[in-house]
C-alpha cells in the first residue's frame, strides 16, 4: 500500500507468474544482443496484464477508482489465463511495441468490461482504446537498416504458460530515465471457486 499525495499515473492490472517473467527475461536477453536496434525492454518484475489505463488520478479521485474496481469484481470468480502468440503493435513487421498475447476467454473480457462500466459510473474519464490482452515485452525506438529483431522475436520459443487469476490490482506508474516503476495501491480479490 502506498500513500497517495498527488496525482499519479494509474492503471488496473493482473499479476503475471514468475516463470513467465523469467521466460520474457530470456527473450529480452537474447534479442538485446542484436546490434543496430534500439529497444526499451520492459523490466520483467513489472510485466503485467493491463485491464484499463487511467492516466493521472488525483488523491480525491483514487478512492472512487478503488471502490469502482471493488464493485466490478464483486461477482467475478477466479479464472485462468494462458499465453498465446507473439506480436507487435501496430504490426510485427514494423512494431512500436513487442508483446505476448494472453487469452482468458469470456471471463477476462467480462471482468474488463465490468471494470470499465463501474469506472464510468463513478465519473472517471476513460481512454477509448480497444482492449487487446497482451504483455508488453519491449518498446521499439528504432530498427536498424538490416534488422532481424522481429524475425528473431517471432521464432523465439515460448512455452504456453497458464495461471489462475485471483485478484485485480490498482497500480501506480512512475516514469524515469530507467523505465517505468510500479507500485500496488490496492489489491482486490476475486471470489474463489473450488
Amino acid at each position: 500500500m502506498i500513500t497517495i499525495e498527488e496525482a499519479i499515473r494509474t492503471f488496473i492490472a493482473i499479476d503475471v507468474p514468475e516463470d513467465l517473467k523469467r521466460s520474457i527475461y530470456e527473450i529480452q536477453q537474447e534479442l538485446g544482443q542484436l546490434r543496430g536496434d534500439r529497444v526499451a525492454w520492459v523490466k520483467t518484475e513489472g510485466v503485467h496484464l493491463t485491464l484499463k489505463f487511467l492516466g493521472d488520478v488525483s488523491k480525491e479521485t483514487m478512492a472512487r477508482v478503488i471502490e469502482a474496481v471493488r464493485r466490478s469484481v464483486q461477482s467475478a470468480e477466479d479464472f485462468w489465463l494462458t499465453t498465446t502468440v507473439k506480436g507487435g503493435f501496430p504490426k510485427l513487421r514494423h512494431p512500436k511495441t513487442l508483446w505476448i498475447g494472453v487469452d482468458g476467454g469470456e471471463e477476462l473480457y467480462r471482468l474488463q468490461k465490468s471494470i470499465e462500466a463501474e469506472l464510468e459510473r463513478a465519473g472517471i474519464s476513460l481512454e477509448t482504446a480497444k482492449f487487446h490482452p497482451h504483455l508488453t515485452v519491449g518498446r521499439v525506438k528504432e530498427l536498424g537498416a538490416n534488422s532481424v529483431l522481429t524475425a528473431k522475436f517471432a521464432e523465439f520459443p515460448l512455452d504456453i504458460v497458464e495461471w489462475r487469476v485471483s485478484k485485480v490490482n490498482v497500480m501506480s506508474s512512475r516514469l524515469s530515465s530507467y523505465g517505468a516503476e510500479y507500485d500496488c495501491i490496492e489489491s482486490i480479490a476475486l471470489k474463489q471457486i473450488s
